[in-house]
């Protein structure tokens, strides 16, 4: 079972979910088009427990990297600056898997509901990190804020993807422009007002 999903999510770096065959993708997990069948009933049950998957780990990843703990002792701006930037190489790394969920998103109620559930997990605890530095921001509603800075950061990783073997505007950035230009945004909108620094 890992090694098919394993073998799905490698495939979707290569090309089109629609043109893979379920032979190339028993090929591809060391498998057999018996044993594909024999878990699952077609393709795209494979890509619905895919789908699982990525939001179960996302769900994870956002709990251990969002816990406030390890985050005491940041500013606001190391904050947006490290989850950021980890998100956005993380889409780079993975365009094949994010292009199929957001094309799924758009025609499959399960996807968007999965999609919806790990956004409101993350957007939650965004919340609680900007409540902890509320003399930090101008905006003064916080579930707001959070959620309007999950928007920022997702919308743009979800044209970063969509375009991803073109501009989609005049400019073409790398991974870590398009990181520090979404950084901009982000403290932007908050109206991030850096901590005042102690004089010695």
């Amino acid at each position: 079972m890992a090694r098919l999903l394993d073998a799905a999510e490698q495939a979707l770096e290569e090309g089109a979910w629609d043109a893979m065959s379920v032979s190339a993708l028993a090929k591809r997990a060391q498998s057999s088009v018996g044993a594909f069948y024999a878990r699952f009933e077609d393709k795209d049950a494979l890509l619905q427990l895919l789908h699982e998957r990525f939001v179960d780990e996302s769900m994870k990843t956002a709990e251990e990297t969002l816990d406030p703990k390890r985050w005491a002792a940041a500013s606001l701006a190391d904050v947006v600056k490290i989850v950021v930037t980890f998100m956005t190489a993380e889409t780079f790394a993975h365009v094949g898997l994010h292009r199929e969920i957001i094309r799924r998103n758009s025609v499959d109620p399960r996807f968007r509901e999965r999609s919806a559930k790990a956004a409101a997990h993350t957007t939650k605890r965004i919340a609680r990190l900007l409540a902890e530095r509320r003399s930090e921001i101008v905006v003064d509603d916080v579930d707001r804020a959070a959620d309007m800075a999950h928007r920022i950061l997702f919308s743009v990783l979800d044209q970063q993807v969509q375009f991803s073997d073109r501009a989609p505007g005049l400019v073409t950035m790398s991974c870590e422009r398009l990181a520090t230009e979404i950084q901009r945004a982000m403290l932007g909108y908050l109206g991030h007002r850096p901590r005042a620094t102690k004089r010695k």
